[in-house]
């Protein structure tokens, strides 16, 4: 037992001693700068103590959190007071930062300012990674900061690892949320906890009950499927499922664990959550091997089915719900038409009976129509796609799911419908349907899905005479092949560079546009370093790559560069290429595009702290600029000149254009605090 390895009250006597010093250094430095680091690696426990700390200490602090996107700390914290001196300031956030090691490294420079300028004691929350880059960048940081520290005890350690063990387990069987990573169910930095966690108590020398250790496997295996290390994935997933297996046969299926471990669920839902997630490994591995994956399919079809029947025994028909289309969409793959029908109808009477379940019912109507299809029953296949449009689009927002998986679906009936029409001599419809899952289905969840559409749509144009518009479908056809790796070689156009395929049912993480393979192959690899090289060299504000049309001027960019910079860093910031290849009204696209490009690189809390940091003045200079921004020119802009048609008065024209370029400014300098931008006119 944990409680024969330590002293019940110890972590408890430590943590009233580091409170009490924390309050009397605060009291004592009034009026006088003080730097106190707090070390606490737990959300939960520092929250606990910033509640107590203001209940004990007669002083007033302030309280202040770090937007992720600072590059200083003391600028910041200037701003935030804005001439204002607290009697104490606390400050959170620095482990969420983004540019960590650059705030360290500018607090080191001006750490003097702190003393001169802030006559206030000043509380900085740390992890212990934090500190550990406190003490490597900030010179001598011991020397001028106390240093107090909070910690759990080790059943409170043990605890909190069961309690976030079972709150993953509760999401997943949440509707949907399965498809939550981690992090999204837990919150930002409850990863980095728990493996703090786990490091203390095997610094205290203490082994977690198996249980939890089965349930942080099982955790660290999610990990690993989000990173798409599938073969790891398994095996950890594999240890935890073996845990769970015996511990079945040892104490029976009705067991609860809430008495005996840590968990309220039952036994074989722990069992058949792992079932699935190991099916969900196969099924990724099988739409990644193109060739010869039917194995692969096999084996996710027995994990799915599996879980399934586990579930079923033990009279859990929620999780079944929630997991049994996943089995549907792999039958539908293996083109077992006969199975999918039956799990299509088993499905549906579930989910009618199911809270928020529209898309899941969708679906089922879905594997009735292409069951329809297959047997070429096209009047059935064209009712049940109708249905299974009518109730995803009906009950879409009830049913809460992301528009990326809404997408994928609508994309899939829009197709089954239009092969139906086709087939029953309705073409019309046919190419409209077609061209509406074509215009909102995105390739980059599903490439396989809209090139089957765009496919089809050739078919039906060239069936038709339209020759041109088949052309240009196929045309868009190859780009997309050529991009998503199902063709080598693009031939003659402009090269794009590949792309990896984001499962919407997943949220595995994106993986970044890498350079197209025709750049090595054609010996243009010497030519893209130098450019990255310029980019690299502050000296380097303009660069025009010139030649002949033809010699792939603009291949080399969309192809090599901007693929090449978004995997880069220059000065610690990251890059953003922002290309240019519209310009019947390039101010407006050039303030989309850069927006687009940021929301592309930061998530969504960055931008808005981007967004809401200090308004720039109208009036500025120009060297401020040139300072954080590279322009490269394509020798071609010179035959693309802007023409203004002069369907307004040449005053207002000048004047939209005005605003726009104080919107791009504006915007120019505030990606200047954070990134380089590199503007390539194409």
């Amino acid at each position: 037992m944990i409680n024969s390895h330590y002293h019940p009250d110890l972590q408890a006597d430590q943590n009233n001693n580091s409170l009490q010093t924390l309050c009397r250094t605060l009291k004592m430095s009034q009026r006088q700068f003080s730097l106190t680091l707090v070390r606490c690696n737990y959300g939960v426990l520092r929250e606990q103590i910033v509640g107590q700390l203001h209940e004990d200490c007669a002083v007033d602090i302030r309280e202040f959190s770090l937007p992720t996107s600072v590059k200083t700390l003391y600028t910041t914290i200037e701003a935030e007071l804005a001439g204002s001196q607290p009697q104490a300031l606390m400050v959170f956030g620095l482990e969420s930062v983004n540019a960590i090691d650059r705030v360290l490294t500018s607090t080191n420079y001006v750490r003097e300012e702190f003393r001169n300028n802030f006559p206030f004691p000043v509380v900085l929350w740390v992890t212990d990674k934090i500190l550990k880059k406190l003490i490597r960048l900030v010179t001598d940081i011991e020397s001028w900061t106390t240093t107090v520290e909070f910690v759990l005890s080790p059943d409170e350690l043990v605890d909190f690892l069961g309690k976030s063990a079972d709150r993953i387990f509760s999401g997943i069987l949440e509707n949907g949320n399965w498809r939550l990573t981690n992090s999204a169910i837990l919150g930002t930095g409850a990863l980095t906890e728990l493996e703090s966690a786990r490091k203390d108590l095997e610094t205290s020398d203490i082994r977690v009950e198996p249980a939890i250790e089965a349930s942080l496997q099982f955790l660290r295996g999610r990990n690993e499927y989000a990173c798409q290390r599938m073969d790891t994935a398994i095996a950890l997933y594999q240890k935890s499922l073996n845990f769970w297996k015996y511990q079945i046969g040892l104490i029976g299926h009705q067991t609860e664990f809430s008495n005996l471990l840590f968990t309220i669920h039952p036994a074989p839902v722990l069992e058949g959550i792992l079932l699935f997630h190991i099916g969900l490994c196969y099924r990724f591995q099988a739409e990644q091997h193109r060739k010869g994956n039917r194995p692969y399919w096999t084996e996710a079809k027995n994990y799915f089915q599996e879980s399934i029947d586990v579930l079923e025994r033990a009279g859990q028909q929620d999780p079944v719900g929630e997991f049994i289309n996943q089995l549907g969409e792999v039958l539908q793959y293996l083109e077992d038409w006969d199975a999918l029908w039956n799990l299509a109808i088993k499905a549906r009477r579930l989910h009618q009976n199911m809270e928020n379940s529209a898309v899941n019912l969708a679906q089922d109507y879905g594997f009735l129509a292409k069951v329809a299809l297959e047997q070429k029953n096209w009047q059935g296949a064209k009712e049940w796609a109708l249905v299974a449009l009518e109730v995803l689009n009906s009950n879409l927002d009830v049913a809460g799911q992301g528009t990326s998986v809404k997408s994928q679906h609508q994309g899939f009936y829009l197709l089954i419908l239009a092969e139906a029409e086709k087939e029953i001599g309705e073409i019309e419809q046919a190419i409209t349907h077609l061209e509406i899952a074509r215009s909102e289905t995105p390739p980059c969840y599903n490439p396989q899905l809209y090139l089957r559409v765009l496919e089809l749509l050739r078919s039906v144009y060239f069936q038709r005479g339209e020759y041109l518009a088949a052309f240009q479908v196929k045309q868009d056809y190859r780009s997309i092949e050529h991009t998503y790796r199902f063709r080598a070689f693009i031939g003659a156009g402009k090269l794009q560079p590949h792309r990896q395929a984001i499962n919407p049912a997943t949220e595995t993480i994106a993986v970044n546009a890498t350079i197209a393979d025709e750049i090595t192959a054609s010996g243009r690899e010497q030519d893209l370093n130098r450019l990255i090289g310029r980019m690299n060299s502050a000296q380097n504000k303009l660069t025009v790559i010139y030649g002949q049309s033809g010699v792939g001027k603009s291949s080399i960019v969309t192809g090599g560069l901007v693929p090449a910079l978004k995997q880069k860093k220059i000065e610690s910031r990251t890059v953003v290429p922002v290309l240019l290849q519209v310009y019947n009204n390039w101010p407006r696209e050039l303030t989309r595009q850069l927006s687009g490009s940021k929301a592309e690189i930061f998530d969504l809390a960055m931008a808005e702290d981007s967004l809401d940091s200090a308004e720039v003045e109208s009036e500025f200079e120009a060297r401020e600029i040139n300072d954080n921004l590279i322009y490269v020119l394509n020798g071609k802009v010179a035959d693309n000149d802007e023409k203004i048609v002069p369907e307004q008065p040449v005053e207002l024209i000048v004047k939209n254009q005005t605003i726009e370029y104080d919107k791009i400014i504006k915007e120019l300098q505030i990606n200047s605090e954070h990134l380089v931008t590199v503007l390539i006119f194409d």
